[in-house]
């Protein structure tokens, strides 16, 4: 297994990817944003890594590493194909994301999670997330926070 850090010639390979799989999301990204003008975002602005198999993106990760003044780092976003989960794709991306956080000095990794996506919450807590005290604006959302500290 590949992981790649991806840059801005990645950013058809990482719409594509997104745009094929985000059905598995509880809140479709593209009902929000145009798909390539966010990851065009996330590219410039934030982290992407993806596992990479037989040349293809298989799973990714992106999010912000960069609020230095509270040291949270958030995850905007972890996708795993459908025919790729439970086989450790997620848990290696979120170990890569760690692992830069934790480079940069990060006390925390936030993110959200639907209520309703009971997968996704037992995959987090598995790697150490908790539900933050702090509630999530939206009542079908929750914050989950992983401590690096």
């Amino acid at each position: 297994m590949l992981i790649k850090k991806l840059n801005r010639q990645d950013l058809e390979a990482l719409s594509s990817f997104v745009s094929n799989n985000e059905y598995l999301l509880p809140d479709p990204i593209s009902s929000h944003v145009e798909i390539p003008e966010y990851m065009n975002k996330l590219l410039d602005v934030g982290e992407c890594y993806a596992v990479i198999e037989q040349e293809a993106l298989r799973g990714v990760i992106c999010g912000y590493a960069n609020d230095v003044e509270f040291k949270m780092a958030y995850i905007q976003l972890i996708l795993v194909s459908q025919n790729e989960q439970n086989i450790g794709y997620g848990s290696a991306l979120l170990k890569k994301f760690v692992e830069l956080s934790r480079e940069r000095g990060f006390r925390t990794i936030r993110l959200v999670c639907d209520k309703i996506n009971v997968n996704a919450y037992s995959f987090y807590v598995k790697q150490g997330f908790i539900e933050s005290e702090e509630p999530h604006p939206n009542n079908n959302k929750r914050y989950m926070d992983l401590r690096l500290s």
